[in-house]
């Protein structure tokens, strides 16, 4: 299908050999690069000539340091999601990628040392995705923590350093699980006790 498409309506640079693909419904565009990613070809930024969405098919996989943008931003919710294979896929600004879940550093090590285990008898697999296991998932904070959390602030020998401005935030978003709500009332009570004696 990707070949058809290319065929179809591409270019192919000549002195790259790299093909350029366009047109102009989002549709089919978005399908050109879904059919491109899951073929394991690396696309360029997406442009516009004279109207007509264009991107073209990389020669290389790999991406040149100078051509990353790093930029700040606010502290935000992070989360990954875990799948069966240890991959997903996501879009963005018109790039399609394929991600790796966390532990991604753990699963390329198994790559080359899953002979060791395996050769005592042991299985590689982590324990939380081992079919079957349950393992304990922390629930989000209720609204008891919340309460319980601002009555404490409220109190005067609190000092505004004595929570970071990252958990503030994540407080007043309504965005802590139940452990870390818990913990801070743990550590606001032991300021406050210190700062009342």
């Amino acid at each position: 299908m990707l070949s058809a498409m290319l065929e179809a309506d591409g270019t192919k640079r000549k002195a790259c050999k790299t093909w350029v693909f366009g047109k102009k419904k989002p549709v089919v565009m978005e399908a050109f690069r879904l059919l491109a990613t899951l073929q394991g070809k690396a696309l360029g930024r997406m442009t516009n000539e004279n109207g007509m969405p264009r991107q073209a098919m990389r020669v290389n996989r790999y991406t040149q340091i100078k051509t990353l943008v790093n930029n700040l931003h606010s502290v935000e919710h992070v989360w990954c999601p875990t799948t069966r294979y240890g991959t997903w896929i996501m879009s963005i600004d018109d790039q399609v990628m394929i991600t790796g879940n966390t532990r991604a550093i753990s699963k390329a090590y198994r790559t080359y040392l899953a002979w060791l285990p395996k050769a005592a008898g042991f299985e590689t697999t982590p324990y939380e995705e081992i079919e079957g296991i349950i393992t304990e998932r922390s629930t989000d904070a209720t609204d008891e923590q919340y309460n319980e959390i601002a009555r404490l602030a409220q109190n005067d020998t609190l000092k505004p350093t004595d929570l970071d401005m990252p958990t503030k935030i994540r407080i007043k978003n309504r965005e802590l699980n139940s452990k870390e709500a818990k913990a801070i009332i743990e550590t606001l009570e032991k300021v406050i006790k210190e700062n009342t004696y």
